[in-house]
């Protein structure tokens, strides 16, 4: 895989795994962004999330009114098993309304996750792929050339690396 990246830019890199076989208890994890061997982003200043599919309300323009349920892949986790219900895509209860405005009471149903880490948890399920976020911080006084940075995966049932390029 490989991704050209601008210095002294915040980057989102993207990619997927695509598993032949059930796998529970996996762990993905960072390695250093390096070049040429040398250290130019530890592993632990970057990000790595699971994109996890959720529910969420969507009021379509073009449907009837009302709020209706649309499968987002959009929520950034540590952790992608935790089970959202039906009804905790919603963002709470209304607290008070006035014309042109609405307030929301938070959600109780939406657990704490943590702020950074270089590593996820999460499952793969045979013959289907999971896509993955890397978020990193360019230094301004990175030189061109090129990077790389791997990502392992373990599991009970699997093991392996990807190298992925940066330039």
């Amino acid at each position: 895989l490989s991704y050209t990246v601008a210095r002294d830019d915040t980057e989102s890199l993207f990619f997927n795994i695509y598993s032949q076989q059930d796998a529970t208890d996996v762990t993905i994890t960072l390695g250093d962004l390096k070049s040429g061997g040398t250290t130019v982003v530890p592993a632990g200043d970057m990000t790595l999330r699971v994109v996890k599919n959720w529910w969420q309300r969507d009021d379509w323009a073009d449907a009837k009114p009302g709020f209706y349920p649309a499968w987002v892949p959009e929520l950034l986790m540590a952790d992608d098993r935790v089970n959202f219900k039906y009804d905790d895509y919603d963002v709470g209860t209304v607290a008070s309304y006035a014309p042109g405005e609405t307030y929301y009471e938070p959600n109780p149903n939406l657990p704490d996750f943590p702020a950074a880490s270089e590593q996820v948890s999460t499952e793969l399920k045979q013959y289907s792929s999971k896509q993955f976020m890397v978020g990193l911080d360019i230094p301004p006084s990175l030189a061109a050339g090129d990077y790389t940075l791997t990502a392992t995966v373990t599991g009970n049932e699997i093991s392996g690396s990807r190298e992925l390029t940066m330039n």
